[in-house]
């Protein structure tokens, strides 16, 4: 059993499901990761992880009002205690030059004027001005 009761799932800066105790409540769900838009639930799609693991049982929301208003109030608490994060080398079309993954691999992955340098698996990374 898991120490905590409430796990929040994310897919980039969306909250998509809630897990409390023994239940999970989808609150966006989507079929796919590439095309196809993502669709919002409410109620939320709940399902009973111990009798369900697979989640394809959804359970009656009206039955479990109660249980889905304590979810929703989770997710609401959580979504106001979290702040967005500054921006990752992950994210696409940085152009500011300051947050640069590996650019050149050919290159010891130097990037730009010396601003970036990954350093080889012997050195540290260093990263000068930003």
């Amino acid at each position: 059993k898991s120490p905590r009761e409430t796990i929040f799932y994310y897919r980039a800066t969306t909250l998509m499901a809630v897990r409390y105790l023994d239940y999970k409540a989808h609150f966006v769900t989507r079929s796919g990761w590439e095309y196809d838009p993502p669709e919002e639930h409410d109620p939320p799609i709940l399902y009973h992880l111990g009798h369900d693991p697979s989640e394809q049982y959804p359970l009656d929301s009206k039955k479990y009002a109660d249980l889905i208003n304590t979810i929703k109030s989770l997710a609401e608490e959580h979504t106001k205690s979290v702040s967005p994060l500054p921006k990752s080398q992950l994210d696409p079309l940085d152009l500011t030059g300051k947050i640069a993954p590996c650019c050149d691999p050919s290159t010891e992955c130097k990037c730009g004027s010396n601003k970036f340098t990954i350093a080889t698996n012997e050195e540290h990374m260093n990263i000068e001005s930003m």
